[in-house]
């Protein structure tokens, strides 16, 4: 895998290894929009795309990752709040361009029904 922090004093593994993991999740995901975006080029069709994130990474225990990489205490609400900006943003203009409803995906079975075979006599 690939390592995008190396270690340091008052580095622990587990520290490492989730911010790792969570920059590799950056750069998969960076790769496949990239991609995404190369092939929306190619479509007759106009097309909007429109990407937000409004979650900031599971960083350990109690932030322990924030602690390891010396960002002050103070910060933590602050990131928390920017990390969500977007989505709140989002769900504030759905908000006023559906007149005063927050829509959210539904889902709605459309299969016949069927009856319910347990595990183990199913094939």
């Amino acid at each position: 895998s690939d390592t995008y922090l190396k270690a340091k004093q008052n580095y622990t593994q587990d520290g490492i290894t989730i911010v790792n993991n969570y920059l590799h999740g950056i750069e998969d995901t960076t790769n496949q929009i990239y991609d995404m975006i190369n092939d929306l080029r190619n479509n007759r069709e106009p097309t909007v795309l429109i990407i937000f994130g409004d979650h900031n990474p599971w960083l350990g225990d109690s932030n322990s990752v924030y602690s390891m990489l010396g960002i002050p205490r103070e910060l933590y609400t602050p990131l928390f709040a920017i990390a969500r900006i977007a989505g709140w943003s989002a769900h504030r203009i759905e908000e006023i361009v559906a007149g005063k409803r927050i829509y959210r995906p539904a889902y709605k079975n459309v299969a016949e029904e069927r009856e319910y075979v347990p595990m183990e006599k199913r094939k």
